[in-house]
Parts: C-alpha cells; structure tokens; sequence
C-alpha cells in the first residue's frame, strides 16, 4: 500500500553515508524535542478550550444585570449563580494539577523534627496521605485539623477546610553532606503524592547571618527565618535538579551565574557551596542589595533600576535564574526584561525563569473578569503588589502576574528556545520555565 515518504527519511536520503548516523541521532533528539513541546501544548490547549467552553456558559446564562458581577461567585443565591460557581470551581480544579502542600513552621530541637502547615489531599481522602521525612514516616502525625484561610483559597475543593497537619519525628543522625528531605506521601507506598513537590532543608548554621525580618519579607513575602531557610534552600536545590533533568548539566558546570532579583540573598546564599562560581546578583532592591554586598562577600551584588538596560557587556552570563520576578511585571516591562536578558544570555546558555500558571491562577482568586482577560490575553497583570512598597518610586510597578502557557510559547518564544517546563515548581506554586538562547 502506498503511503508518503516520511520526511525524517527524505533528509537521511540526502546526507553522505559517513555522516547517516549522526545526522540521524540528531534529527532524532530534535524530533523528540518537538514532540515533548507539542504534547505539552496540545494538553495546555485542551484546558483552554474547556476554559472558554466553560466561560462561554456563564456567559450564557447569567442574566445580563449579572454579567456586572466581578467576584468570585457566593456559594447561595439563584440557581444561575449556583451553576457559576460550580462550572467556575470544577475549572480552576482542573486547573490546579497535583495537590499542594506547604511547610509553614520548622523547629528542630532537642533532638526532635517538628512541622506545621497545610496539604491538600487527592481524591479529597485525608486517609490515603503521610508525611515523612528522609524517607520514613513521622512518629507523630495530626491530620486533618481546621485551616479557615486554606479553605477559602481553595473554595472549591471540599476538604480544603480540613487540611492542616502537624508532624513530629526524632531528628535522623546528622549528615552534613546531605540534607533533610521533607515529602508528602500516600500512606501504603511511601512514593510523593507529587515528586516535584519535596522540601530541603540544609543541616546545620549556614555561618552566614541571615537578614532582618523586614528585608525578609520584602524578598519573600514572611518575615520567618525558618521559612526563608527552608523555601530559599528548596528553591536552590530544585533549580540544579532541573538542570541535571533538562540540560544534563549542573551549577558546577556554569562560569558566570545571575541571579537576576536576588532580594536579601534567599537562593544567593546557597551559592558559596558551589567552588569556582562567578556569581552576581542583582535587584531593584537596593538596600536588600546592600546587604547582600556586606554579607555574601562570595558573590558581587549591584542594585539596577527597575527598567533595562543594565551596565552588564553582551553575552556576560551563561545561566540565568529568575525567582519570583517575572511573576511581578507587567507586561511592557517584562518585554523590555525579555530582550535583556537575551542581550546578557551567552550563546546558548541556560535560562531558569518562574512564573504563574495555571496553577497560579487556581489558587490566585481571580475575579471573573481577570479570568477571563488571562483567557483572551494570555496574560492578565492587574492586580498591585505592595510588598515592595517604598523601595522604588513607581507605585504601581509591582504587580501579581499570570501567564498562560500559549502566551509564553508564542511571546517569549521569539527570545529564546523552551528545553522544559515544570508546572507548579518553585515553592509548590510557580511554574519553572527551561529556556536556552539560541
């Protein structure tokens, strides 16, 4: 039976035998990386199409005073109201992907580990769920307790409400080569409910002093110690792991790192555990900025001014971290980022980039009328941010950004090339984008 030649094959057919094989190893690698990107984007776009289903019924049947009505639909009122609420919640659990969890509080003391926060359990079953850490199961776990604030964010997931724990264990022997792991497990197999989901915490004092809880919070929205140890640390080791799965390389590979928005040093901090690094940080921050300057004396700190360009040459940095930056842009500001960051980028070198997802959007209590702009757009960049508040003169820079997948495709898809995407990463909320310039 006749069929069309495969394309794959007709440029094999034009390639000297001497170089067949590798040309085809490599047509290969780029075949697979099409398809990896392209499954990504058809799973993303079989969401959206569902969204703007979705969207278009509650546009259809809200009467038209209601069509006014920007919040997030009550629970009571008429039946049209009700059938809001639930094709709007039964979306945003689509949405949300693997269920979270969080870390809230720490303390290891005599020689004991405890833990406080909330969790999310699948298939809305408390029972199915443990907590353990380096791999084995606390001794002592609580769970479900009450979490009010829990159950309002995720208003549309039943058991929200009763989703706080609090676990205790005895402290495992002290390795200093290898840090505590904290997972979030299914009770009969021990596996993580969500492997991307795992908490890391250094052993030990660091020997560098920490910022005070103003800076703190400026940099990472708390003013906890702990917390700013534990998420800077998780951050840390998660971005070199995404580098190891994505690039096959690691942050002993790189020359000249930038952690681009490094506030008081929350993932700069952990850098002097890596020898040979050029490391520079830099933020709109410029007391945090400072502090860095007189505590990481292994790193060079600079304050830039919230707009580009930076006094940096073309081509100075080979890989690129972005925590929580662009998360925070509107959208003519993160352009003009976009295009430095290419400028700064070497030639082929690595970017790690978050940002806010689907997932950010689920648990982002939007309005309906910002969902519906991050639908249309792409993008929806409305709500202020006030954390920074002070720190720079444009009141209005600081926002609370969502980007949806299609958007980052086909916008920062012109500045450089996706190696990987890794949904709701960073602090078990921010999505890791993988790019490299080409």
């Amino acid at each position: 039976m006749w069929c069309p030649l495969n394309p794959y094959r007709l440029l094999l057919r034009l390639v000297p035998s001497r170089l067949k094989n590798s040309v085809s190893r490599k047509l290969h690698e780029v075949v697979l990386d099409v398809s990896r990107e392209e499954a990504f984007l058809v799973s993303r776009d079989v969401a959206r199409a569902e969204a703007r289903w979705i969207m278009g019924e509650l546009a259809r049947d809200i009467p038209a005073e209601e069509n006014g009505d920007t919040s997030i639909p009550a629970a009571g009122g008429d039946i049209s109201n009700v059938k809001r609420r639930f094709l709007y919640g039964r979306l945003l659990d689509r949405m949300m992907g693997p269920e979270p969890w969080a870390i809230d509080e720490l303390e290891i003391e005599g020689g004991r580990v405890q833990i406080r926060g909330w969790a999310l359990a699948p298939a809305n079953n408390p029972g199915r769920i443990g907590f353990c850490l380096n791999g084995a199961p606390f001794d002592e776990i609580l769970y479900p307790g009450e979490r009010h604030d829990i159950g309002g964010l995720f208003w549309f997931r039943p058991t929200a409400r009763h989703s706080a724990f609090s676990c205790a264990t005895r402290c495992p022997p002290e390795d200093p080569s290898s840090p505590l792991v904290f997972s979030y497990v299914y009770r009969d197999t021990l596996a993580p409910v969500c492997a991307e989901h795992l908490y890391y915490l250094p052993w030990g004092d660091d020997g560098l002093p920490l910022p005070d809880g103003p800076r703190r919070h400026r940099a990472h929205g708390s003013d906890s110690a702990t917390s700013f140890r534990l998420e800077g640390f998780s951050a840390f080791c998660k971005l070199d792991h995404a580098l190891l799965r994505h690039t096959g390389r690691t942050y002993r590979d790189f020359h000249s790192i930038l952690d681009w928005g490094c506030g008081c040093g929350r993932v700069s901090r952990y850098f002097v555990r890596v020898p040979g690094v050029r490391l520079t940080g830099v933020d709109i921050d410029a007391d945090n900025v400072a502090w860095c300057r007189g505590n990481l004396r292994f790193g060079a700190f600079e304050a830039v001014d919230p707009r580009p360009p930076t006094r940096f040459p073309d081509e100075a940095f080979d890989l690129v971290i972005g925590v929580s930056v662009f998360t925070h842009l509107r959208e003519e500001d993160q352009l003009l980022w976009l295009a430095e960051l290419h400028r700064l980028s070497k030639p082929g070198g690595i970017l790690l980039l978050t940002v806010l997802g689907d997932h950010g959007v689920a648990r982002g209590r939007l309005t309906l009328d910002e969902f519906w702009e991050f639908q249309e757009r792409g993008i929806s960049e409305d709500r202020r941010n006030r954390d920074i508040d002070g720190v720079i003169a444009d009141a209005g820079y600081y926002r609370n950004t969502f980007h949806s997948y299609r958007y980052l495709r086909d916008v920062w898809g012109r500045h450089f090339r996706f190696r990987g995407v890794i949904p709701s990463y960073i602090g078990n909320m921010q999505d890791l984008l993988i790019l490299q310039r080409a």
